[in-house]
């Protein structure tokens, strides 16, 4: 989802099943990448990407717990850091 400009992502969980070949002593060695999801993803939190804050050392606004929260974010965020044309 956009808002203004700034995308808004959800961060999701569920189960998951990932196919691995084995090793002669039967640990796990290379995925096969065959990702098998079971449809109980459940939403854990929301995400704010590319966005530079002071609290956030990586560039995005994390565990935002609804999609309103998020976007009082943005709109917290650009206020305080308006963009000059």
């Amino acid at each position: 989802m956009i808002y203004k400009d700034e995308e808004i992502q959800a961060r999701v969980a569920g189960t998951y099943s990932d196919l691995y070949e084995l090793k002669d002593d039967g640990s796990l060695d290379t995925s096969i990448d065959i990702l098998i999801k079971h449809d109980d993803e459940t939403i854990v939190w929301y995400e704010v990407g590319g966005m530079v804050h002071l609290n956030c050392s990586r560039g995005y606004f994390t565990e935002i717990p609804s999609i309103e929260e998020a976007k009082l974010r943005i709109d917290a965020y650009e206020k305080e850091n308006p963009v000059s044309d």
